[in-house]
């Protein structure tokens, strides 16, 4: 089976080469994608077919630069067993995808992997706003409920696609509040104040006495009565 497609047989499909009923980019895949389903082999020969070894890194299933955005999304290949596009992106990183496969899942899972971008960041309500009310729900069709402050960091950490990144500002501005983000205010440290310069009081000098040289004199006399001899009477 192949995605797309109507199942075919192995024996069918080579009809339909044989006839030129397959499309030039069929031609160019088939032969990677059917070798080991249809144990292709030399015409004629009995030779075992061999397996290309698989890379000595990892690779993108998306492509260089590219990421999964629907890992749950069933991808579907011949000759493979069923698996989420999540679970081949982890084979990929682990090196457990040979070279071909490497080569030729990034054109066959581009849309049904949603294959995006990596780590591209965005604000959900849009260049230069924020989130003010991050515990409001957010539905939207074929999405999970999910808070406006949990959309928020989705999309600062990349997860969001493109598209989802254009279309959110419009969808939530009333619903999460958004509004211009409040640049960090900065505390200002006053500067310490500088006293007042004191103008001392002016001093009056203490008043200073010329010394005063005094000459002794002598002590007053006071005058007394010449003394008075007593007579006799006559």
């Amino acid at each position: 089976a192949f995605p797309g497609q109507p199942t075919t047989t192995c024996g069918d499909l080579e009809i339909d080469g044989d006839l030129g009923l397959l499309p030039p980019e069929q031609c160019d895949i088939l032969p990677d994608l059917v070798n080991d389903l249809c144990e292709c082999k030399p015409v004629g020969s009995t030779i075992a077919p061999t397996t290309t070894p698989p890379p000595d890194e990892g690779c993108s299933v998306c492509g260089e630069g590219l990421e999964v955005t629907i890992p749950d999304a069933i991808f579907a290949f011949p000759g493979e067993p069923t698996r989420t596009c999540g679970e081949l992106e982890d084979e990929g990183e682990q090196g457990l995808l040979s070279e071909v496969e490497c080569d030729i899942y990034p054109d066959l899972i581009a849309v049904l992997c949603d294959c995006q971008p990596i780590g591209e960041s965005c604000s959900v309500c849009g260049e230069g706003k924020e989130v003010t009310i991050p515990d409001a729900i957010f539905v939207f069709p074929g999405e999970p409920r999910r808070t406006c402050g949990e959309l928020e960091d989705e999309g600062e950490q990349g997860l969001l696609t493109p598209t989802q990144c254009d279309i959110y500002p419009e969808l939530i501005d009333d619903l999460c509040g958004c509004e211009p983000t409040l640049s960090p205010t900065i505390p200002v440290t006053p500067a310490p104040a500088t006293p007042a310069p004191v103008t001392p009081a002016p001093v009056t000098p203490a008043p200073t006495f010329s010394p005063v040289f005094v000459l002794p004199t002598d002590a007053p006399v006071q005058p007394t009565d010449a003394p008075v001899e007593p007579t006799e009477a006559p």
